[in-house]
């Protein structure tokens, strides 16, 4: 290796500066990672100039926005996998201390999970007084990418696939159900069964409005394929990014809503239906996979699993 390559190597292995690194490449602005660092942007940019010397070849193209060259594109790749090996040097080293101050985090996007989190997180506490949880609330796509890139330990999420670099567990399953305003006529269908609910073919639904989840959830991204697959296009009235703020508006009789069935509550102005295809989602605990698991994140993940029935 020539010595301005070795130079940029050994610069790079500083931790605090490979997490800089990573802030300008996930936020593509340098004032942006400076204000999640805490750093002024003076001194990041500073960094970057001194880093790209050092290594010998720019690492950002300088447009609107930074983006990766090939070479910034090999180099965090390698800087998160310092990273990773370093989380995981450490996590081994508490486990061998029977240290019990362990850190950790899960990605929720709030509501009943993070109500099932405050469930079992007294468990884990009694058995770990010293461990310390961060939870992070954010919209499923970026949880998974979070989780993808080893910035979270843990995440409970529906997801549409499964990728090769994460493990998944999965808790539940649960339906998709249409949330029909109590002044819409398809509200006065009839089941066909007694304790079912009625069931509607999607084709019935054309002429309908709706109220979509948002772009950066996975129940938006599953039910896009829902209807891509029957070749349905839904006329949308509005969007929000959660089950409440859906159930809220399908409520006051905007328009049709989408919602998993344990997400659903009673309400004069809803009833519930079935589509006659149904449409499912399921429930997962997700990490990283063959990342090093301290005693208290296993005990965490058990105490998941034995309280799946509580989501």
């Amino acid at each position: 290796l020539s010595d301005d390559l070795q130079k940029g190597m050994i610069f790079s292995m500083d931790m605090k500066t490979a997490h800089y690194f990573i802030a300008i490449a996930e936020e593509k602005s340098i004032s942006k990672a400076a204000k999640r660092l805490y750093l002024s942007q003076p001194t990041l940019s500073n960094y970057l100039r001194k880093l790209e010397s050092s290594v010998g070849t720019p690492l950002f193209y300088r447009d609107k926005t930074l983006s990766l060259t090939p070479a910034g594109e090999v180099y965090l790749k390698g800087v998160r996998k310092i990273v990773a090996i370093n989380n995981k040097m450490y996590r081994e080293i508490e486990d061998i201390c029977a240290n019990e101050r362990a850190l950790f985090s899960v990605g929720l996007m709030g509501g009943r999970s993070l109500h099932f989190l405050s469930k079992i997180l007294p468990q884990l506490y009694s058995h770990y007084p010293e461990c310390t949880v961060n939870v992070l609330e954010g919209s499923s796509l970026e949880i998974l990418s979070m989780i993808r890139e080893g910035r979270l330990d843990f995440c409970i999420l529906p997801i549409v696939d499964q990728q090769p670099s994460l493990e998944y567990a999965m808790l539940k399953q649960e339906e998709i159900l249409l949330a029909i305003p109590k002044s819409n006529p398809l509200s006065t269908l009839e089941s066909k069964a007694p304790g079912e609910l009625p069931s509607i073919p999607i084709q019935q639904l054309e002429e309908e409005f709706f109220i979509l989840p948002g772009n950066t959830t996975v129940l938006r991204m599953r039910l896009d394929r829902d209807f891509q697959q029957h070749h349905f296009i839904p006329k949308v009235a509005a969007e929000a990014s959660n089950a409440f703020s859906i159930l809220n508006l399908a409520n006051s009789g905007v328009a049709i809503g989408f919602c998993p069935q344990d997400d659903t509550y009673g309400s004069s102005g809803i009833c519930y239906a079935s589509l006659a295809d149904p449409l499912f989602q399921e429930l997962y605990l997700i990490h990283k996979k063959y990342a090093y698991l301290t005693k208290p994140m296993r005990f965490f993940s058990q105490l998941v699993l034995e309280n799946k029935s509580l989501l």
